[in-house]
């Protein structure tokens, strides 16, 4: 503990530890003190930016079940990361393609995305980046969010300097959907997705 300081000092100085370690170092951390740091770093850019892309993607990361899925449907899993940094940050970090790809393979879904967030001159901007081995099961994905009516409330634009065979980038219109909205829009575009297969 006493260390610490010194390997991360962007997120705690020195009366930040005395605070943590009211006793002095050798005793056990006040776990207040030390939770509030903790909430603290997760929105500290650089906290993010130190971290590696499996570290980014894996810290706040939930699975969701597509419902009235069955074993032949193309999308049955959908997994979201939410990343406190710009979409940028994120994929400039080293070997992000292929660390990704790696992680949602370890994840075992169908499709995986990773929402970012950062505040720009006190707004609010988000991004989605969407992902799966599965060309037809992305290209479905991505016609539903850009044409169906359900998305609409999302404002969702993809950035098509990104786009990849495994991978779509969509801006926000609307920041105020963070993932409690987007998960449950993909579930549909997947539940869609899976009908059309099933016909």
């Amino acid at each position: 503990w006493a260390q610490i300081s010194e390997i991360s000092p962007s997120i705690a100085d020195a009366s930040v530890f005395d605070k943590i370690f009211p006793e002095g170092r050798a005793r056990s951390p006040s776990q207040d003190a030390l939770f509030d740091l903790l909430s603290g770093a997760r929105n500290d850019p650089k906290f993010w930016a130190g971290l590696s892309t499996l570290d980014s993607l894996r810290i706040d990361y939930k699975r969701f079940e597509v419902p009235g899925s069955s074993k032949s449907s193309p999308i049955r899993t959908i997994g979201l990361s939410s990343v406190l940094t710009d979409m940028d940050s994120l994929l400039s970090k080293d070997n992000f393609e292929n660390d990704m790809r790696d992680y949602q393979s370890s994840c075992q879904v169908d499709l995986f995305g990773a929402l970012t967030l950062e505040f720009v001159d006190g707004n609010l901007n988000r991004e989605l980046l969407l992902s799966s081995p599965k060309v037809g099961v992305l290209e479905g994905v991505t016609n539903y969010l850009l044409r169906d009516k359900d998305a609409a409330s999302i404002q969702l634009n993809e950035r098509e300097d990104l786009r990849t065979a495994s991978k779509r980038v969509f801006r926000q219109g609307n920041a105020k959907c963070s993932r409690k909205q987007v998960a449950p829009l993909l579930q549909r575009a997947a539940l869609s997705l899976n009908l059309k297969s099933d016909l």
